[in-house]
């Protein structure tokens, strides 16, 4: 199923950004010539959008910018609020440090969807910009490794593999990809 989902939401994002990959990383890496906008809103899938849904960040110095994170795992809505340390800011190729709270857990009881849960935790990730020469739209691509919390440890819903499909036990690294629009 989760297979089957990526290369959609890849050429999603792909047509959203409305410009081949190529030029991502064909033109200069240093070329500088665009300020850095401080507000971007992007739309992806992964723990820092809650799922499938919206992140939208405010950068007040170059270097970290503040993010927040709503959307759905199609259990609950859940959100995601963290700082990411931008590593090479001004560049259009610009690794990144992520610490977020939030969504990192859910728990999918296949039999009886109520008993289905999400949970909140710490999270810690790594990541990728690549934006256009404008600097005006970006591909992000991003690893969090999830911190569970006690509640979900210690849940109920874990025990049980015949009922329950837990999608953080088998992955502990997650991967995240979203579009992103810079607002000046």
């Amino acid at each position: 199923m989760v297979a089957q989902l990526i290369l959609p939401l890849v050429l999603f994002f792909l047509t959203l950004i409305n410009a081949p990959v190529y030029s991502f990383i064909s033109k200069k890496d240093n070329d500088t010539t665009s300020t850095e906008p401080k507000v971007t809103i992007g739309l992806g899938a992964g723990l820092n959008y809650g799922g499938f849904g919206v992140q939208g960040g405010f950068q007040p110095i170059p270097y970290i910018r503040a993010i927040a994170g709503y959307g759905t795992n199609l259990i609950d809505m859940n959100y995601n609020l963290g700082l990411q340390f931008r590593l090479r800011p001004n560049k259009r190729f610009c690794p990144t440090i992520s610490y977020m709270y939030g969504y990192n857990a859910a728990i999918f009881n296949k039999e009886f969807t109520e008993q289905s849960k999400s949970f909140d935790g710490s999270t810690l990730g790594a990541g990728i910009e690549f934006w256009n020469q404008k600097k005006s739209k970006a591909l992000f691509f991003q690893v969090f490794l999830p911190i569970r919390s006690i509640a979900y440890e210690n849940s109920s819903l874990t025990s049980d593999a015949t009922l329950f499909y837990n999608t953080l036990n088998s992955n502990p690294i997650l991967l995240s990809i979203g579009v992103h629009f810079g607002i000046r």
